[in-house]
């Protein structure tokens, strides 16, 4: 009887501190979004890194994209991803350029050996948060970006995109992660796509 007391005092502590045997990974399968910028029909050139890495296929690292942390207290555990920052924006920028209607190609050619426009990824960040309290989950997620366009061998643009989202909810309910990482890259690559089928569009001397 007296070992059963401690199992609850101890399994009370848990919920309390926020503690969790479930690993805090987000492996997100990008969703483009039913609204994307239509274009036309033409190519882009998208540079890659040399290993572009998704769910199905993980590297033998996880990466660190955040924190789940008490609203009093410290960091409880890390928020990992089988798939790199960059890899999750390129896949994202993919989906959303092929439902505008372009088709893509990947590699990593320089900017000046391709003919098509040409489109390369700086500065890719994704920081989430998630502050727990003994009623309580919310949720933060921020993407940053910079994106660099080039024609013809030239740079025609470089701008940096930023977007993020955030979500409360009680602690019974199921983990929204990959929810909020999903609404937070949609809020950056939207930005981005226009910008780019803008500059398709005059790339391929269409109004």
């Amino acid at each position: 009887m007296r070992s059963k007391t401690i199992a609850m005092v101890f399994l009370g502590l848990a919920v309390l501190t926020g503690c969790s045997a479930v690993p805090h990974r987000v492996d997100l399968m990008y969703q483009p979004q039913t609204r994307a910028a239509k274009g036309s029909s033409g190519r882009i050139y998208l540079a890659t890194p040399k290993v572009f890495c998704n769910a199905d296929n993980p590297p033998p690292v996880r990466w660190v994209i955040g924190r789940v942390r008490e609203k009093e207290g410290g960091q409880l555990d890390e928020i990992t991803s089988a798939i790199s920052p960059r890899d999750q924006v390129n896949d994202a920028l993919m989906q959303e350029l092929q439902q505008a209607g372009y088709q893509l190609s990947t590699g990593e050619l320089p900017p000046e050996s391709v003919t098509e426009l040409y489109l390369r990824l700086h500065d890719v960040t994704i920081d989430v948060d998630e502050e727990t309290t003994w009623y309580a989950v919310t949720t933060k997620a921020k993407v940053s970006m910079q994106v660099e366009l080039w024609q013809g061998g030239q740079l025609a643009k470089r701008t940096e995109y930023h977007a993020g989202y955030q979500e409360s909810y009680p602690r019974d309910r199921s983990e929204e992660l990959p929810v909020v990482l999903q609404k937070a890259l949609e809020g950056a690559v939207g930005q981005a796509v226009p910008d780019i089928v803008s500059l398709a569009k005059v790339a391929a001397g269409k109004p």
